[in-house]
Parts: structure tokens; C-alpha cells; sequence
């Protein structure tokens, strides 16, 4: 009976290791515990109530809050930060610290006049509200009670984005600005802070590969591209046909691929020939099972980069050498898209480990607010870019199409220590060695049943005798442990607090003896 009680025991710790290993270390990779929090840190807020002033329900303002708290002193004064519940109840601070819950432009109006200074307050263009991303992102439709003169940013990541209205079709729809021309929809909590992550990856050029679609091109690809003048990536020439097998030695490497994108075909020409074809779902396919980073540039064109146009001239993509010598994607789109007059981007398929993000023209019609007025873009300038981009013997990218592995995915892959082995099963590994080790006198007791310390009259020399005692010893840790580190470690503890409880016991009774 004892011994059962003891196996439960060793069983229970070891399910709850198991669950540690595997929990997030950040909240941006929560699971379903984490977002049980939120809904709760969220319900909490929304019962504030209808309050005001300094005695206000303090409400956890995410990131928002540590963000005014880290701004510098004299830029305090006119930054409020702000979440909204669900309920529609919005909960303010200033930079002092005074909190206020309010709900309706009238609340806001009385709050504001001792939220902020009076100059600030005179002046409402000079107020910025740094929002935290999960409320309003949920229910857009709250923003409309902030001053419509004063700054609105989403604050996600650490970092501030600002967010406006657009109107499509008579509907307010609801867009933050990630860079000068790279906007997003803001349809859901995960996909904004998926969409933000990714414009946040840094673009190592060393790591990309700017592939030209060529019937005489290679079969496969090198290891390491061609690289040119100040570290860009030269176009590698490879047959299209076997494109799917040659990007399997390209694994974790960002590939760029150009063309013409219709109807889930990716349209190339050889030299001198017709117009050419390749399923781009296959691609898409082939470089998901090797983690790459596929980028699309659809530029309405069929001609590859590298090649000469019917003037002799050699094919370019406009934009493209400035954007790789940015530092992360999100600049990257930036400047690839300034000749299409910026880029609106969105999740279009999320599904598993990776992710689909397209990136298309960005029509920027006037706000419903004052401040929502953004540039103007017409055909007009869109028919004029492409007309100086042929005269120049460069393409123009229309659209961008990419998959790419999910936030998720590649922090996994970046925990793992050894390529191809899963992070979780690399973290289990070592964690049972070092338990293993902690329990050391359990599990050597254990190993000594398994294999028996040599006997020294078997070996004829010292060497011999020491070969064996070593292997002996690294097949112990590197393969015994691991299997039984969790559970040599919980027995080792339970007779160490067995020894401890009853230690008082052992004194006394060894007194009276």
C-alpha cells in the first residue's frame, strides 16, 4: 500500500513537470490559461462601474500603462493611458498615476478637465492616448468617445501604432498604421498581434533568396546564395519544375519569388519564349514542410529579375535593393510598396504552425474624423508608376504574398538547440538530466541494479577498466537519466522531507536513549 501511494505521488509530479516544461514564458505565446486571465482581468474591469475621479477601480492597463510610465518626465503631461472593457468602460491614467473609469463623451468631458493639465487640455491635439491593444481591437466602435483632434495609438509589443478610421462602403472600418504605407485591418486580437510580430522580425539579407524562374535554371539549390555589392542577394537562376525539391536545402531561409499571380498560378517567361506556369499552392506547400519564408512579389509581370526586357536592359524590381537593406519585414513592405502608394495587409489564411499574410493596394479615402485625412491615391498615379518603371527596365510589386511560419512556430524552432529535434523534447531531455542529477543518489541506486560496477579482476589493464567505467558512466547520463531524472528526482525529495519531518523525533528519541 505504501508503495502504491508512493507511485502516485511520483506520477502526479511528474504530469505537473511535464505541464511546467510546456507552459509559455511570454504572454504573447498564451495559451488556454492565459487567456482565461485576460477574460477575467477583463470582467473585472468591465464591473467598475460608472466611476470617476481618484478613487477609481484600479484595472490593469496592460501594456499601455507601463508604456506612459516609461515616457520621459516631461512628455508625461499629455499622455493618457487607456483601455476599454467590453462593456464599453473606459479606464484612464495620466502620467501621475490618477486613474479614472468613465463611460460616454459626457464622463469623458468632466474626467478630462483634471486628467490633464489645462494647457493640454485647451489644446486636445496635443493629448495622445496610448491604448492597450486587446480591448479595443474587440470593440472598435468605442474609440469614438476620445477627443477626435487628440493622438490615438495602439500599444502593442512594446511599441506604439496609430489607429484610424477608413470608411469602405459607408462603413467605418477600424485600421492601425504599422508603418508610413503598411496598414492593417483590425479584425481580432491574435491576428493584430500576429500581423505585429511579423513586421517586427528582423530580415537577416544573409538569410534571403532572390530565386529567377528559368526552364535551363539548376535543379537545386546551394546551401548559400549568391550574394552581390553591399551584401544583397543576386538572383539564383533554378529550374521551375523542380522548385518544390530544390527548397528543401533552402530550410529556415526567407525566399523571394517573382512573377505574375493569377488564379493560383505563378506565371514566368523564359528567354525568348511564351508565358509559362507553376501551381502556387505547390510552392506554397513545399516551403511550409521546410519552414521557410516565402514571399510572393506578384508584379503583374511574367518577366524574372536578372533577365533583359526587348531593349537589352536587365530586369529589376523597384524598391526591392532598398528594402532588403532595411532591417525587418515590416520596413521591408514599406519601401517595396511606396510606388503603389502603400499596402494594406492581413491574415489571409492562418492555419497550424503557419500563416498566409497578404499585403495589396492601399486605398486611403478621406476619415470620419478630423484626423483620419491620409494620402490620396488614384489609378491615375498607379498608371503613371508603372509607365516610368517600364522606361526604366523595372517591375513594379503589386501585391505580396507570404507564408511564413507563426509567431508560435518560430519561437519554437529558435528554442531548439539541435535542428530537427523539437524544442519541447530537447527542454525534456536536459530538465531530467538535471533532475536526474539532483536525485543522483535514487537514480545511481537504480543504475547499480541495471549494471553492476565493473569487476576489476575482468580487465587485464587500467586503460581497459577505465574505458568501461566511462562508457558505463555517459550511457547513465545521457540515456539513463533522461528516462528516470523526473522520478529519481521526486523520490530523492520525498525521503529528503521524510528526513526532515522526522528529524525533531530522531533528536528526541536519541536523547532519551
Amino acid at each position: 500500500m505504501i508503495w502504491r501511494v508512493g507511485a502516485i505521488k511520483i506520477l502526479l509530479c511528474a504530469a505537473c513537470f511535464l505541464v511546467a516544461i510546456q507552459f509559455p514564458q511570454s504572454r504573447s505565446y498564451g495559451g488556454w490559461f492565459t487567456r482565461l486571465v485576460d477574460k477575467a482581468s477583463d470582467a473585472g474591469g468591465g464591473g467598475a462601474g460608472r466611476k470617476t475621479g481618484r478613487s477609481a477601480r484600479a484595472v490593469d492597463l496592460g501594456e499601455a500603462g507601463a508604456f506612459v510610465t516609461k515616457l520621459p518626465q516631461g512628455s508625461r503631461g499629455h499622455a493618457v493611458a487607456a483601455s476599454v472593457s467590453d462593456d464599453g468602460h473606459w479606464h484612464l491614467m495620466n502620467g501621475a498615476g490618477e486613474r479614472v473609469t468613465v463611460s460616454g463623451s459626457d464622463e469623458l468631458e468632466d474626467a478630462m478637465k483634471w486628467l490633464v493639465s489645462d494647457g493640454f487640455n485647451k489644446d486636445r491635439r496635443l493629448i495622445t492616448f496610448y491604448i492597450r491593444d486587446d480591448g479595443i481591437v474587440r470593440n472598435p466602435e468605442y474609440i469614438k468617445i476620445l477627443p477626435s483632434v487628440a493622438q490615438r495609438v495602439i500599444v502593442s509589443r512594446g511599441k506604439k501604432y496609430p489607429v484610424f478610421f477608413k470608411r469602405i462602403k459607408g462603413e467605418d472600418v477600424f485600421f492601425a498604421n504599422l508603418r508610413e504605407g503598411v496598414d492593417v485591418r483590425l479584425g481580432g486580437v491574435d491576428n493584430f498581434r500576429e500581423v505585429v510580430w511579423q513586421m517586427e522580425k528582423p530580415l537577416n539579407r544573409g538569410d534571403v533568396r532572390l530565386l529567377s524562374l528559368h526552364q535551363n535554371g539548376a535543379k537545386e539549390l546551394p546551401q548559400t546564395g549568391i550574394v552581390g555589392s553591399g551584401g544583397l542577394p543576386q538572383p539564383d537562376q533554378v529550374d521551375p519544375y523542380f522548385l518544390k525539391s530544390a527548397l528543401s536545402s533552402l530550410k529556415g531561409q526567407t525566399v523571394l519569388v517573382t512573377g505574375r499571380v493569377k488564379d493560383d498560378l505563378l506565371y514566368f517567361q523564359p528567354s525568348g519564349g511564351s508565358d509559362l506556369s507553376i501551381f502556387l499552392a505547390d510552392i506554397v506547400k513545399a516551403a511550409r514542410a521546410s519552414d521557410i519564408r516565402l514571399i510572393v512579389l506578384d508584379t503583374g509581370q511574367s518577366r524574372q529579375p536578372g533577365g533583359r526586357d526587348w531593349l537589352w536592359r536587365k530586369v529589376g524590381i523597384k524598391g526591392l535593393e532598398d528594402g532588403l537593406m532595411k532591417l525587418n519585414f515590416g520596413d521591408f513592405l514599406d519601401t517595396v510598396g511606396r510606388s503603389r502608394g502603400g499596402f494594406e495587409v492581413q491574415i489571409s489564411d492562418r492555419g497550424g504552425a503557419h500563416l498566409k499574410l497578404s499585403a495589396g493596394p492601399r486605398v486611403v479615402p478621406r476619415g470620419v474624423l478630423e484626423h483620419d485625412n491620409g494620402p490620396d491615391y488614384d489609378g491615375l498615379g498607379s498608371a503613371l508608376t508603372d509607365v516610368m518603371a517600364a522606361i526604366k527596365g523595372d517591375m513594379v510589386v503589386a501585391t505580396v504574398m507570404t507564408s511564413m511560419p507563426s509567431s508560435a512556430r518560430q519561437k519554437e524552432l529558435d528554442d531548439r538547440i539541435i535542428p530537427g529535434i523539437p524544442s519541447v523534447w530537447q527542454h525534456f531531455y536536459l530538465g531530467s538530466i538535471i533532475l536526474g542529477l539532483i536525485g543522483f543518489p535514487v537514480a545511481q541506486r537504480w543504475w547499480y541494479k541495471l549494471w553492476p560496477p565493473e569487476d576489476h579482476g575482468e580487465y587485464r589493464t587500467r586503460i581497459a577498466l577505465g574505458g568501461a567505467v566511462t562508457i558505463r558512466w555517459i550511457l547513465f547520463v545521457l540515456v539513463f537519466l533522461p528516462i528516470v531524472g523526473v522520478a529519481a528526482f521526486f523520490v530523492n525529495l520525498d525521503g529528503l522531507a521524510r528526513r526532515i519531518i522526522m528529524a525533531p523525533y530522531y533528536w528526541i528519541a536519541g536523547r532519551k536513549a
